[in-house]
């Protein structure tokens, strides 16, 4: 994340932090293989989008099974890449790149009234909403893809856009480039709720 990413986004790269078996370590490898994905291949409750086992050079290290395993709800996090916190730093520091699924129904525009609406863009058929911190600066963008939200958590738009374009489902198949569009209403948080 970039320096001026909110708390809010440091709060969420701390708890993508946790759930990684591996600690933090160099950019270049993961610590322990590849990231076994079996889990969240085998997720039914909603479609699963990850950027495949790398990411413009950054490996997958965090497939998304413990989060299967603890939450079936969401958020199922996908992470690319390790971290080295600075000297001096905090214990813990951010990945280079994450992504977050959650079920639309949970995750949509309805949770942030009161704050600036974010920018609005269409990339690969679907609505994507581009947020930033009380700044100005970028924080994140989230995909609302058929009844998924997928939050991007990168360094800038231009990598998230880059990052959109490699979007797949991990637990179902591909329908070609066109991502899928969401229910009427529930990027404005205007359906039912979870389970209703």
């Amino acid at each position: 994340m970039s320096a001026g990413s909110s708390a809010a986004g440091a709060a969420v790269g701390l708890a993508l932090l946790a759930g990684l078996a591996s600690g933090c370590g160099s950019n270049d490898a993961p610590a322990q293989g590849a990231a076994d994905v079996s889990a969240a291949r085998q997720f039914k409750p909603f479609a699963l989008y990850y950027a495949g086992p790398s990411f413009e050079e950054l490996p997958l290290t965090n497939g998304g099974g413990d989060d299967v395993e603890d939450s079936p709800r969401g958020p199922i996090s996908f992470v690319y890449g390790t971290c080295e916190p600075e000297p001096g730093a905090e214990t813990s520091c951010a990945p280079p790149a994450s992504i977050q699924n959650f079920p639309i129904c949970k995750e949509n525009l309805s949770r942030y009234r009161g704050r600036a609406r974010p920018r609005m863009l269409s990339l690969r058929g679907a609505p994507v909403a581009v947020f930033s911190d009380g700044s100005g600066a970028f924080e994140k963008v989230e995909v609302f893809a058929g009844r998924t939200t997928v939050a991007l958590w990168v360094d800038d738009v231009e990598t998230a856009k880059r990052m959109i374009g490699e979007l797949e489902p991990i637990n179902g198949r591909r329908r070609g480039r066109r991502l899928p569009p969401p229910p009427r209403g529930a990027v404005e948080g205007r359906r039912p709720a979870c389970g209703d």
